[in-house]
């Protein structure tokens, strides 16, 4: 008998989207799931179509919350959850055919704490996809491999951080409490990846893709510079810093200049695209740096040798040749 595989899929304000994404998974090889729409207090007509969906197919059901954000739908749907393992799609997303099958396959070989491969990242309003992902299946274990998969390629990394294309294992969650934060407006998919993979130890990678990240141009209040936005950019920073400690993993240092230099990039481009004048982007941009400063430990070893400059300049309150630097990425974007 086949092992029930739960798939959550977070629904707020995207019916034009949501067909495509729900015939994507009534169209799977593995039969043996169920799934549920957790409609977030949708104001599109979002949840009607959730409900049409769950009278047409039995194993799908719908239900709805007061608006409380994607972490909070997702821990409903955690908590709604009967299967063995859980996968985790995003309402405006797709999924091959065969998705649910192959991961099913290598995570009930029982050799496997966590089960994932790549994605496709479609840009639509640029026409453009990519495909991320390893050059080889490989199989390992996750603390001795971290380094090299999550900062060694820059390949794995968003693989590794997003809660989707991967399958995980329901009761691991529930007997050791890992839900999503739900105060956290950015980087809550990746604190919970990281209290999950607290209690892993094997991993299969497979180089396949079946996922199909859809980036529409959209907006989101989660992608503007806040105060807010900062400090839970912060909140990620340290609690990596602290995971890595906890968990004896290799090249701290190594790993948090990686995602120092991502802090840096995500949090200069929502300046740059602010409506103020450069010099107001500019003084922000210090602003920001200080507060990182106050709260994070620079690393002084990092992968890649612009990294190492750019923290040796944030490092010594050197602020504008790594500003400078910022805009020119951003310019050619």
């Amino acid at each position: 008998m086949c092992d029930l595989i739960s798939v959550i899929i977070p629904v707020y304000n995207i019916k034009p989207y949501l067909d495509k994404c729900l015939e994507s998974i009534c169209d799977q090889t593995y039969r043996d799931f169920e799934v549920l729409l957790i409609d977030d207090g949708s104001t599109d007509g979002s949840y009607v179509k959730c409900q049409d969906y769950a009278k047409k197919y039995p194993f799908i059901q719908s239900f709805q919350q007061q608006h409380g954000g994607v972490s909070a739908a997702r821990n409903f749907g955690i908590q709604k959850a009967k299967g063995k393992y859980v996968a985790f799609v995003d309402g405006d997303d797709t999924i091959d055919k065969n998705y649910l099958e192959i991961l099913e396959k290598y995570m009930s070989s029982g050799k496997y704490d966590i089960v994932f491969g790549g994605c496709r990242l479609i840009d639509v309003t640029h026409g453009t996809t990519k495909v991320v992902a390893t050059l080889a299946n490989h199989s390992g274990n996750l603390k001795e491999d971290f380094y090299q998969l999550y900062a060694g390629t820059g390949q794995t990394r968003n693989l590794i951080e997003s809660c989707s294309m991967k399958l995980l294992d329901r009761m691991k969650m529930v007997k050791n409490g890992i839900l999503f934060n739900e105060k956290l407006i950015n980087r809550e998919d990746t604190i919970f990846m990281l209290h999950y993979l607290s209690f892993c130890k094997n991993y299969y990678i497979t180089n396949e893709t079946w996922y199909n990240y859809f980036r529409y141009d959209r907006g989101s209040a989660s992608d503007l510079y806040s105060d807010y936005r900062v400090e839970n950019e912060i909140k990620h920073l340290n609690f990596t810093s602290n995971w890595l400690v906890t968990n004896n993993i290799e090249h701290i240092q190594e790993i948090m200049s990686f995602d120092i230099a991502g802090y840096i990039g995500i949090m200069a481009e929502a300046l740059l695209k602010l409506s103020v004048d450069l010099f107001s982007k500019y003084s922000l941009f210090k602003k920001t740096m200080k507060r990182m400063q106050a709260q994070v430990q620079i690393p002084h070893k990092a992968t890649k040798k612009k990294t190492a400059l750019s923290l040796w300049c944030i490092r010594n309150n050197i602020y504008f040749p790594v500003f400078a630097y910022q805009w020119l990425k951003f310019k050619r974007k």
